[in-house]
């Protein structure tokens, strides 16, 4: 015997529609596994993030160091900057969720979204700058 749960629609003076309990529970469950592998990919990405930042240091640390050392420091302050944000970013928006009410949250989101998004901006910069000096001769010392 299946028994059925009350819905309201959204429609002001509309009447009740009538759905399985069953059904209802089904969709409970679809929505924990669809949340289940958004986070899932969510930590996938952002740990392939990671690694990349990392692996990105040791090349600058190791390669670059030996053939221009003059370039290193610009390198290794973009790769650290933009690993920060990184690193800064997710934590931030789980503690958010946690800290701020539901009514000032999307503010506290949208502040932190444009605090990040300059740090990585600054990031691109310095690599675009380090880059670009790689592409230069190096200065010989006098």
């Amino acid at each position: 015997m299946l028994a059925y749960s009350r819905r309201a629609s959204l429609a002001p003076g509309a009447r009740f529609a009538m759905a399985p309990k069953a059904a209802l529970d089904d969709t409970h469950h679809m929505t924990s596994s669809a949340v289940f592998f958004a986070t899932l990919t969510g930590v996938l990405g952002a740990g392939m993030n990671v690694a990349m930042e990392v692996a990105l240091v040791v090349v600058v640390a190791t390669t670059v160091q030996r053939a221009r050392p003059d370039v290193v420091p610009v390198l290794l302050a973009a790769a650290a900057l933009n690993l920060l944000t990184l690193l800064l970013f997710y934590p931030s928006q789980i503690l958010m969720s946690r800290v701020f009410p539901i009514e000032t949250m999307l503010q506290a989101r949208a502040l932190v979204s444009v605090v990040m998004d300059l740090m990585h901006v600054a990031s691109r910069i310095l690599l675009i700058w380090g880059i670009a000096r790689l592409c230069k001769p190096a200065l010989e010392p006098n």
